[in-house]
């Protein structure tokens, strides 16, 4: 055996063979360059101090790098600089050498004496290539400039065998520029769209697009345009030749020209013809050359008034992305597709958008094999009756969001060759398909999906849906999944795992007919949204939640809204501590009698509006452990809970509560209520607040505090038992409507108002204010302002019982309309008791323009000079004033 003890050399020359520029001109706007370098030159391993091992073995790298800026591309190689690919040994004159690996192995696996190389990053080394066959290290065909690199390492395996002296080869690194034919290429799609909209100067613009009413017809000129002709230049940037467009007004045509005859669309064709809204047919790109077209997204949306399309003479085969590109074409019947060459398309999604006028669409041979995004792809194509997608391959699709979404015409649907294998989102699938009878789905694989929300929301005919064999470990959505699914009465997901939803938001929303629905094996530990879950289930009799897990739910708002045939419901094992929002949380549950919420923490919830609205059947409600100092909302909390006879919410803080409108309302029962610890600081609407508490005797609010109060009206309306009323405190400073403000609060004798500030009422806010207070005795309003109330409609309608009327603080300056103010029925004349109303002087009547009825069937009401009409029915505006001797009027000036 000899021992090695040379000088192992590899030399990385330089030697970069460049073979021209195929063609590529050179101009002011474009000039093209490429060069190349290797960051070593010479490679070198001292087998003295490195190799004097047995089986010694070594790898190293260096780096090569071209930077080009071309309209063509380039490809790299690598070779030696002859067939010879071994290291030879000079010393001997190469009768030992270092021969190549002669297939792709891994360094610890060379054979003695042997090297090869790979690009860095690959797993394994491959052969040294040979002058005849070098190997392609960088392929780049882009336009323009780019810097490219590549890492190379060689590996090399010694022997002890091997002949002391210096082995050496050369590697060749060639850098070739593809060959190039100058072309006349058309604009991207945007800017061919912006230059043919700025032919015409008077276009008003939609967003960021000018309208292009103007252009009727688009067509290819045999002929250049004559000199005196306005032209833009609609080619792009990379084209060597210019291309022409003018418009011809006569004729509301785009006419373009080129010297070449050959012209090609860009590769991006992208919203070229969008808005093109009195453009009917594009047979000029017949003439174009389309094979360079990679992007046709948009392409055709929005042209409004486009009938069919013929892409029957289309190129598609290099286009990877369709999406939208005949959305909202809203008058597109037909399309001819040819044989359109889809197996590059990546994106699909919107393609069909709102084509609602399309019935029957023929796409059967499309190759969908490639296709990842197929969102929302046929969705609003709402005359759809046939929809043929037997050939179509889903095995590399990962969006299926909204793909049928609204398809509202079509009854049936075969996707049995689906493969959904890769799909992750499918929001809104089939939702708003409102005829569909029946949906085989069996061989959906679901492992991956990740969304699943409004999936089947609007599926309105359906009646039964199987889908136990789907696989929901990684939904996290579920939100409106079968909302609105009216006829839906047999619901099979039996096997739903659901540990990692978290939004169950709506999930069954009026699921009209289901009446049994049983979430034993629900696992709702991770679910934050449980709104509406139920609301809406209006024929559900029994429903099973008791392993329902609510530690992290954050919003309950119309869990069980409308579900009115649940007659008990114990929710004992709820968790609410993290609940915010309770909003409506039971309204409407028509047919409640028990509920069972004791254990509700309710210290984190901030609202509560209509939480228990429209409990009709429900007697007895204890909420005497709820904390609510962080709740905002109460308006309608009880509204129409109208078997309630008793409500103690004396444990309520109310501090930062802001709305109390219609709070109360229509408890027609409420004999007993307790709101002695009511803070209302900051509440600004009392708006119905008690309207239709008509058995309601007694009502204290002398705790109120009104200051930030702006609407008022119908607070106490129809309260027909009211005869105690403590306002004492009320503070209206703010109030802008006070309109029917007591209506019908015809129990009460007295109400003392003088502490009222009105000075912000305005409009309409006074209408009907005391209208039908018929056993109202006193009244004091002598601190109205109503200089800026322009309707009194009704205001005093009714109150037959009052003997005088002091309005001397009436300013009617803004007045329109006083229709019917003082009037009561023909039917109450007899009880009539007002004679005199005062006043500080006449009414101002400068605007007033409506006023029958103003002093209607009032039989006692005198002048203060005795003036009266024996029809108070016909009076008209000159009755506004103070009689006074010569000047008749109802009014009495105040003493």
């Amino acid at each position: 055996m000899r021992n090695f003890a040379g000088f192992l050399a590899f030399l990385f020359l330089a030697n970069l063979g460049f073979m021209g520029f195929g063609g590529e001109r050179v101009s002011a706007a474009f000039v093209p360059t490429l060069s190349a370098s290797v960051d070593r030159t010479e490679a070198s391993v001292n087998g003295e101090s490195m190799l004097r091992y047995y089986n010694g073995q070594r790898d190293f790298s260096f780096k090569f790098q071209v930077t080009r800026n071309l309209k063509s591309g380039y490809v790299a190689t690598l070779s030696t600089e002859t067939d010879e690919t071994a290291l030879m040994n000079e010393t001997t004159g190469g009768s030992t050498k270092i021969n190549s690996i002669d297939h792709a192995k891994n360094l610890n696996d060379f054979t003695e004496n042997s090297w090869g190389y790979k690009i860095v990053g690959d797993d394994k080394y491959d052969s040294i290539p040979g002058i005849s066959a070098p190997k392609t290290l960088i392929s780049n065909s882009d336009y323009g400039w780019s810097n490219d690199e590549k890492k190379i390492q060689v590996g090399i395996k010694i022997g002890n065998n091997l002949d002391s002296g210096k082995y050496s080869n050369k590697l060749i690194f060639s850098v070739v520029s593809n060959s190039y034919e100058p072309r006349a290429i058309m604009a991207k799609g945007r800017d061919f769209n912006d230059k043919l909209a700025s032919l015409d100067d008077n276009q008003r613009y939609y967003g960021s697009y000018r309208y292009k009413d103007f252009v009727h017809h688009i067509k290819r000129s045999e002929s250049a345009p004559e000199e005196s002709v306005q032209t833009k230049d609609i080619s792009a940037d990379d084209s060597d030749y210019p291309i022409l467009a003018w418009y011809k007004p006569a004729e509301n045509t785009v006419y373009f020209y080129s010297t070449e005859q050959k012209i090609f669309l860009n590769k991006d064709c992208s919203y070229m013809f969008v808005r093109f809204k009195n453009l009917t047919n594009i047979d000029f790109i017949k003439e174009l050359d389309m094979t360079q077209v990679v992007d046709m997204g948009d392409m055709f949306s929005y042209m409004e008034n486009i009938e069919s399309l013929d892409l029957s003479f289309f190129d598609t085969k290099n286009v990877t992305n369709m999406s939208d590109m005949f959305g909202n074409s809203v008058k597109l019947s037909s399309i001819n597709f040819g044989d359109f060459k889809t197996s590059n398309v990546t994106n699909m999604s919107r393609m069909f958008y709102g084509l609602s006028k399309v019935t029957n669409l023929d796409i059967s041979m499309f190759d969908t094999s490639n296709v990842t995004n197929m969102s929302n792809m046929f969705s609003g194509m709402r005359g759809l009756t046939g929809l043929d997608l037997s050939n179509f391959n889903t095995s590399n699709t990962t969006s299926m969001n909204g793909m049928f979404y609204d398809v509202s015409n079509l009854n049936s649907l075969n996707l049995n060759n689906f493969d959904t294998s890769k799909v992750t989102d499918m929001f809104s699938m089939f939702s708003g398909m409102s005829k569909l009878n029946d949906l085989d789905i069996s061989n959906f694989d679901t492992s991956m999906v990740t969304d699943m929300s409004q999936m089947f929301s609007g599926v309105s005919k359906m009646s039964s849906l199987n889908l136990s064999h789907f696989n929901t470990s990684k939904v996290k959505s579920m939100r409106y999944m079968f909302a609105y699914m009216n006829n839906l009465v047999n619901l099979n997901i039996s096997t739903f795992d659901t540990s990692n939803v978290e939004s169950t938001y709506g999930m069954f929303s009026y699921c009209y007919k289901i009446t049994d629905l049983n979430l034993t094996h629900f696992n709702t530990s991770k679910v934050k949204e449980m709104g509406s879950m139920f609301s809406g289930m209006w024929e559900l009799t029994n429903l099973n939640i008791s392993s329902f897990n609510t530690s992290n739910a954050v919003d309950m708002s119309f869990m069980f809204s409308g579900a009115k045939k649940i007659v008990g419901l114990n929710l004992s094992h709820f968790d609410t501590l993290k609940v915010t929002n309770m909003n409506g949380m039971f309204e409407n549950m028509e047919g409640l009698t028990e509920l069972n919420i004791s254990s509700f923490n309710t210290k984190n919830v901030e609202y509560m509006s209509s939480m228990f609205k429209g409990l009709k059947s429900l007697q007895n409600l204890d909420l005497s452990h709820f904390r609510t100092e962080k709740v905002t909302r109460m308006d309608s909390m009880f509204n129409g809970s109208n078997k309630i006879a008793s409500l103690d919410l004396s444990s309520f803080n109310t501090e930062k509560v802001t709305y109390m409108s219609e709070m109360f309302r229509d408890m027609t029962n409420l004999v007993n209520l307790n709101i002695s610890s009511f803070d209302t600081r900051n509440v600004t609407s009392m708006s119905r607040m008690f309207s239709y508490l008509s058995k309601l005797a007694t009502l204290d609010l002398s705790n109120f505090n009104t200051s930030k109060v702006t609407d008022m009206s119908s607070m106490f309306s129809n309260m027909n038992s009211l005869t105690n009323l403590n306002i004492g405190s009320f503070d209206t400073s703010n109030v802008t409507n006070m309109r029917e403000m007591f209506y019908y609060v015809n129990k009460l004798t007295s109400l003392d108002l003088s502490h009222f500030n009105t000075a912000k009422v305005t409009g309409s806010g006074m209408i009907a204010m005391f209208s039908g207070m018929n056993e109202l005795k006193s009244l004091n309003v002598t601190s109205f302002d109503t200089s800026k109330i322009t309707n009194m409609y009704n205001m005093f309608f009714g109150t037959y019982s009052l003997t005088e009327l002091d309005l001397s603080s009436f300013d009617t300056s803004s007045a329109e309309s006083v229709s019917s103010m003082f009037q009561i029925y023909t039917s109450d004349m007899d009880k009539d008791k007002l004679e005199k109303i005062y006043v500080s002087n006449d009414f101002n009547t400068a605007k007033i323009t409506s006023y029958g009825s103003v002093f209607g069937n009032r039989k006692k009401l005198r002048g203060g000079n005795g003036s009266f009409l024996a029809d108070s029915s016909a009076a008209d505006l000159s009755w506004l004033r103070v009689d006074r001797p010569g000047v008749q009027g109802y009014f009495t000036r105040k003493p």
